[in-house]
């Protein structure tokens, strides 16, 4: 559960324009960057290069904070940070981004990038595929409670005011939600955290004389014991 400044777990956006006609264009469709990385667009998003059934592997560029907070509804996201530092928000909390990150941000995860020490590169795999941190397979490999972590939660950010827009990614298309307020600050979390980091330089290979050993496995699907991405893809209605 996420506990949301004001004590209220969630609050739903405002409605849509045929619902409330003074709320006209409050939640539309809208047009993103796309097909180029441009670095210095805040408003760009990333750039799918490779995909396949229930999954893609995508790359981003970026020196400047998003306008906007992204909700990707239908795919889990694994982002690997390649170079850069920057501050990673999350309705659960922050993270501090480093070079070899591995952030895993479960579908429907509200996230934005406030902050960018130094220009910052990911790989983003977006699966169908619900994965879950799961070295148990390769014990040795990463001491998750050493070296696995979680967003800390913040407090709201004051005297920030106006419009909000949270960017809802559903398959090839997206729709623009706009708050009177901020909806990432978060006071306080109950329960175990989904979303989980850790860094590249903890993950410890195997050594093997002969061949033989497949390479470690870190993610897998919940439903499967897999890494294959065959689950189909959930819908929403």
């Amino acid at each position: 559960m996420v506990r949301k400044p004001g004590g209220a777990a969630a609050q739903a956006p405002k409605k849509a324009a045929n619902d409330d006609p003074a709320q006209a264009g409050r939640i539309k469709q809208i047009r993103m960057v796309a097909g180029i990385i441009r670095k210095s667009d805040p408003r760009a998003l990333p750039i799918t290069v490779l995909e396949g059934e229930g999954v893609s592997v995508e790359v981003s560029r970026r020196n400047e904070p998003t306008q906007f907070a992204l909700r990707n509804v239908l795919a889990d996201e694994l982002h690997y940070v390649l170079a850069g530092n920057a501050r990673l928000e999350t309705d659960f909390g922050v993270l501090d981004l480093r070079p070899g990150d591995f952030v895993l941000l479960p579908r429907a995860v509200t996230y934005r990038v406030s902050s960018v020490t130094t220009e910052l590169h990911e790989i983003i795999v977006a699966t169908a595929s619900e994965l879950a941190l799961d070295p148990q397979n390769a014990p040795g490999v990463l001491n998750v409670d050493l070296h696995v972590d979680s967003p800390v939660p913040q407090p709201e950010p004051a005297g920030q005011a106006g419009d909000f827009e949270v960017v809802i990614r559903h398959g090839r298309e997206f729709t623009s939600y706009f708050y009177d307020y901020d909806p990432m600050p978060t006071l306080h979390l109950v329960g175990a955290p989904i979303v989980r980091r850790f860094n590249i330089k903890d993950v410890h290979g195997l050594s093997v004389d002969e061949g033989g050993l497949m390479p470690p496995r870190l993610f897998n699907a919940k439903e499967t014991e897999s890494s294959s991405f065959t689950t189909p893809p959930a819908r929403i209605r």
